[in-house]
């Protein structure tokens, strides 16, 4: 039998799966090889926002004409963990979002949605949808009703990420 000690001269792949990644404490066994265990992903303060119907349950997100966007510093994207954020903008503004983050972390998905879930269109004029490494601008030229933020983490670690949310209402 193997010690741990004479283990840890041992190459890090092992081809025959005869040793436990875990009794070694070099993580867990993908396929042939020992891969170090996940980090814990420690979720930002909006949680629980994970699902449509978790967001729905919550205020809509909004900023007065004129005194925005809406900044949401501080996000977190866990691996396996969509958040969600659903906002009210007034007829018939702008209305939309940028994510921004930091690329070499790892890929986000952002999509824009109606209440329902249902993708919004961004092809009339004036309309905007920027897909860049490190940032998400998506942006109805003109909007008016709720809508919703999905953001996807595209890779296997906890990805920070900045929010700024155009949806304007005027006070009453």
């Amino acid at each position: 039998m193997i010690s741990k000690m004479a283990a840890s001269a041992l190459p890090v792949t092992f081809t025959r799966g005869l040793l436990c990644c875990a009794w070694l404490g070099l993580g867990v066994l993908v396929g042939t090889s020992c891969r170090p265990p996940l980090a814990a992903c420690t979720d930002d303060a909006r949680e629980d926002d994970d699902t449509r119907e978790q967001a729905l349950a919550t205020p809509p997100l909004s900023h007065i004409f004129g005194h925005g966007p809406l900044k949401l510093d501080g996000q977190v994207a866990c691996p396996g963990d969509t958040d969600w954020l659903y906002a009210y903008a007034d007829c018939c503004h702008p209305a939309g979002v940028s994510v921004r983050w930091e690329a070499a972390r790892g890929a986000l998905e952002v999509d824009l949605l109606d209440a329902e879930g249902v993708p919004l269109s961004l092809d009339a004029p004036g309309d905007l949808a920027q897909r860049t490494p490190g940032e998400v601008r998506l942006m109805r030229a003109s909007h008016g009703g709720p809508f919703l933020v999905r953001i996807r983490p595209g890779s296997e670690a906890a990805v920070p990420y900045t929010v700024e949310l155009s949806a304007p209402v005027f006070v009453r």
